[in-house]
Parts: structure tokens; sequence; C-alpha cells
């Protein structure tokens, strides 16, 4: 198989460019889809499989990478950006603060860490596959 890189591109620099071009994009959704929960009053675990596919795509298709690396960079972008839904789902669009960060983090990974009631092991479920699907088709296999 003949490898074609027209740009020159090493492995760090896809990573680095995939990594640029993928985490505005990604936060950009998470917030709109926070606000979007916020306005309608109602939080939606779906919308985490979308951010997976966006994150996903678009860091294969600007990082180019096949590296394992640009799976695990694709997986913490993710995580930041379910923080990010949640944030502004419970905010709206209020500024956040860094006193409503510190307060905001334990008590969402306590939410999500709850098994105790059926929706939030279904929640947990999605975020799973979510991850799953991110380290799959994040890079160029």
């Amino acid at each position: 198989m003949k490898l074609y890189n027209f740009g020159r591109f090493s492995g760090g620099k896809r990573l680095w460019k995939g990594t640029l071009y993928t985490l505005p994009i990604a936060l950009g959704s998470s917030v709109l889809l926070g606000i979007l929960q916020n306005i309608i009053s109602l939080q939606l675990s779906l919308t985490y499989l979308l951010v997976a596919y966006i994150i996903a795509n678009t860091f294969r298709k600007y990082g180019r990478s096949v590296s394992i690396n640009a799976s695990y960079i694709s997986i913490a972008i993710f995580v930041l950006s379910i923080f990010v839904i949640d944030l502004f789902t419970v905010i709206g669009l209020n500024v956040p603060t860094f006193g409503l960060m510190a307060f905001f983090t334990p008590l969402f990974l306590a939410n999500i860490l709850d098994i105790r009631s059926i929706p939030s092991i279904i929640n947990l479920l999605i975020i799973v596959y979510s991850i799953n699907i991110v380290y799959r088709n994040s890079r160029i296999v």
C-alpha cells in the first residue's frame, strides 16, 4: 500500500494538526448542545453519541494519523466535551466561573458514577459506547 503524504507531515505534526482542528469544533458543538439542552430543560444522553461522531470524523479528516495516540487524544477531547455539555446544560447562557467549575466537577463525576438508578446506568453505557466510537473511528486503520 502506498501512502501519500503531500503535506510532508510527520506523525507528531499530524497529531497537533488534528488536535488543533478538532478541539474548537468539539468545544463549540458541546457548548451549543449544552445550551440547547438547557433551553428545552431536558438532558439527552444521545447527544454524547453525536459529539463522539463529530470528534472522531474531524480528527480522522484533519489529523490523518495511523497511530494509537490519535485515539487517545480524541478520547481526551471527548471527555472534555462531556464536561462542557453538562456544564452548559446546568448554567445555560451564563458565563462559568472557576468557583462554579470547582463545585461542578465533583458533582458531575458523582452523577456519572451513580449506578443506583436505571437512567444513570443507561447514561454510563452510552458514554462508554461513545468512547468506543471515538477510539475506533478517530484514526485511519
